[in-house]
Parts: C-alpha cells; structure tokens; sequence
C-alpha cells in the first residue's frame, strides 16, 4: 500500500473519531421534544462566550444535536423544522470561519480521485449514492442525521476529473465503490440511499453482493429499464449524454453498456426495501417520458418481499431538497431498523 493510501487510510478512520459532538447526539438517551431543542440552542449560545478552538467544538456540538433532533423529530414536523433551522445556523456559523463539521478525504483510484465523506458509528453503515452528475451535496440535509444513528459514508462520482477517453459503466463504478470501500476497511453490512441513477449502482452491487448488503433505499431511482422504454418510445430522454464523449456526460458513463449490466435485475431477495417516489414533475424531462418513470416506480416495489412505498405528493425529483425531506429520513431510519432486527 502505498503513502497516498496509507494517509487516505488512516484519515477515514479517524473521521468517527475526530468530530466534536457526535458521540454526544449518539451517546444522548434523548426523545423529541422541547427539551432536545433548548439543548441544542443552550449549547450553540455556549460557543458565543467561548474563542478558537473552543467555541469551534462547541458549534460542532450544537450542530449534531440538532441533526440527532432532525432524525428523533421526524414524525413532528413544528420540531423538525426548529431543528433544521438549528442546525443550519450553526453550519453557517461554522462556515463564516473556515470550519466545517465534518471532513471530506479524497481516494486516489489511480486514474483519478474520488472524494469521501463518512460520519458517525454503528452498523450497518449506510452508503449513499448520487444521481447522475451529482454529489455529496445533495446528501447535506439528509447524511448527518443517519450519522447520529449509525456510521454513514457518501462520496463524489460526478466531480472526479475523469481523464479524457476513460470510458465507465455502471459496473466500473461499483467496482471502484468496493475498493474504496475496501482501502477505508468501511466493512459490511451496508444499506444502500440511491437516487435516481444512482439505483442502478445501488442495485447492480447488490445483486453482484447480495451478502453484503444488509437494506436499500430507491429515490426517485431508476428503473434498470428505464432507458430501454425511453428508446422504444423514441423520447428524446434516450439520447441525453448518453455518448462517454459527449462534454455533456460529465461521468463519462456509456449508458448502452450500463443499460446491459443491470438489464434483467427484478429482485433483491427479502431485505428491506422503499421505494420512495415524487409525485411532482419537473422541467427536464416531457409528458411522455414521465408517463414512463411513474409507471416504473411500482414496480421497484416488487423487488423485495419487505418493501414499502412512500409517494412523496409536495416534491419533484430532487426530493433531498424538498419539503418531505422527514419522509425521507423516516425511511431510511426504518430499512436501518429492519437491517438491525435481522441481524439478532
């Protein structure tokens, strides 16, 4: 192994470790209530009458206290929102000096690197995949408060500089996923958060890997048929960046190779499964090719004996933005219950 992946190594490792106030949310015997909040809020005055270092911990503290009150509070939504807005404020005091609450790592692959993100302890951990041409990013409302419950990690396959002529699939992509995951010693079992593209990643692992994936969550994911029905149809969807030397498919993905690599997969076995789906449409794609995603998204369902569906009715496709945002946390925190109860 050489220095870059020893350093890599030994900083992944350390991130559960190295982020002041998170064993406090995930230590905390807390419930949802107004005492959590006023907690949080004690905590984050505290950091005013503090300097440095000092009040740069404290805000971390106040800033995974009120993402463990986002994942308690999910089924109050008044208290939810309180507690968004906490955490939000201590992120941007945090960010006026420099600071983060968490630590981003880069995982050199050899032809590039790709960045990582990983938060919190327990099992199973919960990797996070992006959509196409995403990132880390739209995990931020979602990824911390899974972290106060159990060890989370998402990473960047849309901003890796991809040299020119690499050519990826979908099955490249999960490949590196396991050496990352390996090099990181980030050990199963894992339950999968997938959106849109993301799915077939999510789904071509674990149908490669089936022992080592503990749970999924498909949102707003696509179907492994997704793009065959679009072509059969002649929608102009089939053709979007679908060429690896296309500026535009910034992934260098070859979505003809990829479409045969998950074409066929119709069943994760019996662990837990949502399917979480928007019922909102947006601006990117026309009438007809939505009239396909929809018709899709039940069929998901059907993939697991142990599923459940949750149709998101104030939300588009980027429903990690949205205004059901608890739903979605509420889902992911019940497949990690189910992946728990089935390991005792």
């Amino acid at each position: 192994m050489n220095e870059m992946f020893r350093f890599v190594l030994a900083v992944l490792l350390g991130l559960v470790v190295v982020l002041p106030g998170l064993a406090t949310a995930q230590d905390g015997e807390w419930t949802c209530g107004d005492d959590l909040l006023a907690a949080v809020q004690a905590t984050s005055d505290e950091a005013s009458d503090l300097e440095g270092q000092a009040r740069f911990d404290k805000l971390k503290e106040a800033y995974w206290l009120a993402a463990h009150a986002e994942a308690l509070c999910v089924g109050d939504l008044d208290r939810f929102h309180d507690a968004q807005q906490l955490r939000s404020k201590a992120l941007t005091r945090l960010q006026n000096k420099g600071q983060s609450p968490f630590e981003t790592v880069k995982v050199d692959l050899g032809d590039y690197e790709l960045p990582m993100i990983c938060m919190g302890e327990g099992s199973p951990t919960v990797i996070f995949e992006h959509g196409y041409g995403s990132g880390t990013g739209d995990w931020a409302d979602i990824q911390p408060a899974i972290s106060t419950f159990t060890r989370t990690c998402s990473y960047n396959r849309g901003s890796a500089k991809i040299p020119e002529g690499v050519v990826l699939t979908t099955q490249d992509q999960v490949d590196n996923l396991l050496t990352m995951l390996a090099l990181a010693e980030i050990d199963p079992p894992y339950v999968f958060v997938a959106h849109s593209h993301g799915g077939w990643n999510a789904l071509l692992f674990t149908n490669q890997n089936p022992e080592l994936v503990a749970g999924l969550v498909l949102l707003e994911a696509s179907h492994p048929d997704i793009h065959r029905r679009w072509c059969d149809a002649g929608l102009e969807e089939c053709g979007k960046n679908r060429l690896p030397d296309d500026p535009d498919n910034i992934e260098h993905l070859d979505f003809a190779a990829s479409e045969l690599q998950v074409a066929g997969i119709d069943s994760v076995g019996d662990i837990p499964l949502v399917v979480i789906s928007a019922a909102v449409r947006f601006g990117y794609w026309d009438e007809a090719a939505f009239d396909i995603w929809y018709e899709l998204q039940p069929d998901l369902v059907t993939f697991s004996g142990n599923s459940r569906h949750i149709i998101l009715e104030n939300s588009d496709h980027f429903v990690q933005g949205g205004s059901e945002l608890h739903l979605v946390i509420e889902g992911i925190l019940w497949v990690i219950d189910e992946a728990r109860a089935a390991e005792e």
